[in-house]
């Protein structure tokens, strides 16, 4: 009787470890899954254009992209904006 009993313990503690093995890989796969994914756009546009370039910006907004830098590069003239956007890549279906 006492055999049994054991036998039963060890396999309800078996079973018990596999669940959590389980439940701990399948967070673990979420983490990951749930990760964003960046992709980046860079454009120049010549400075002397505001409002060409805040309607691109308007533009590329609209697509869900992220203004995220502007550089100022003063040569070759005219002045021009080296401009870095970012927005989150859709995630690609298995």
């Amino acid at each position: 009787m006492k055999n049994k009993l054991g036998i039963y313990v060890g396999l309800l503690i078996f079973v018990g470890l596999l669940a959590w093995a389980g439940h701990v890989s399948a967070q673990k796969t979420n983490i990951n899954n749930d990760r964003k994914v960046w992709e980046y756009k860079v454009g120049v546009a010549q400075i002397n254009g505001v409002p060409s370039v805040q309607d691109q910006l308007n533009e590329l907004g609209a697509e869900g992209w992220e203004l995220v830098a502007v550089e100022n590069i003063s040569t070759p003239a005219p002045p021009s904006a080296v401009y870095y956007l970012k927005r989150a890549k859709e995630k690609e279906k298995e």
